[in-house]
């Protein structure tokens, strides 16, 4: 399960076209020269396409995928009853003022929080988070374009695995929190406007060469 405001006709529909946290890695994680990797452009064509045709692309359901959501639920009740905080659900969230950036938290928390819920198919990746204690590096860019399209401050990262018993139970919920410094969100915004922006020119190119001249 997951939250009954997303996974709808709706959620699909909203984000369709955008730039969202879970395609931010494409964005912001680099090569070791500093430049973009193949995937940064090769979601540049994903979006194009999808405001092409007003319909979503790469829309799947791996059993890795269907894993995390059955067991999402379950996680934020242990989170609820870990930390005593509740937490809200909600759909797609769009920047205030970008056009086509969005974000879609696993929960509002409090004032200032948002949840982040991990639920690996592998209970050795769960275990690997747990011993490392600290946020996973490759989750940093989804949280921090939901921090940037939410204005909120931190987000929970949990990573939760339901097969832990006995002895072991107590390692099913891990908890870290995310809490990026201004000029870690500042950096963010900057490289994901400009991806944004360079999607906006390849696509006024194409329409330009298909439309236009054919008038």
């Amino acid at each position: 399960m997951s939250s009954p405001l997303q996974q709808t006709a709706q959620w699909f529909a909203d984000r369709c076209g955008c730039l969202t946290a879970s395609r931010a890695a494409a964005v912001l994680q680099r090569r070791k020269d500093g430049k973009p990797t193949a995937a940064y452009e090769a979601l540049i064509d994903t979006l194009i396409c999808e405001r092409v045709t007003n319909q979503p692309e790469g829309i799947g359901n791996p059993p890795s995928i269907q894993w995390g959501r059955d067991h999402e639920d379950e996680a934020r009740d242990a989170y609820e009853d870990a930390t005593g905080e509740l937490v809200d659900l909600v759909g797609f969230i769009t920047h205030p003022t970008i056009e086509f950036f969005g974000a879609s938290p696993d929960g509002l928390v409090g004032e200032d929080g948002l949840l982040e819920i991990k639920c690996p198919y592998s209970t050795n990746v769960h275990l690997q988070r747990v011993a490392a204690g600290i946020v996973p590096e490759e989750y940093k860019p989804q949280m921090l374009v939901q921090l940037l399209c939410t204005g909120r401050k931190w987000v929970d990262f949990v990573s939760y695995d339901p097969r832990l018993s006995g002895a072991w139970s107590p390692a099913k919920l891990f908890i870290v929190r995310y809490e990026p410094i201004q000029d870690e969100l500042n950096a963010a915004l900057e490289q994901c406007e400009t991806f944004l922006a360079e999607v906006k020119t390849r696509f006024d190119a194409l329409a330009k060469a298909i439309i236009e001249d054919k008038k």
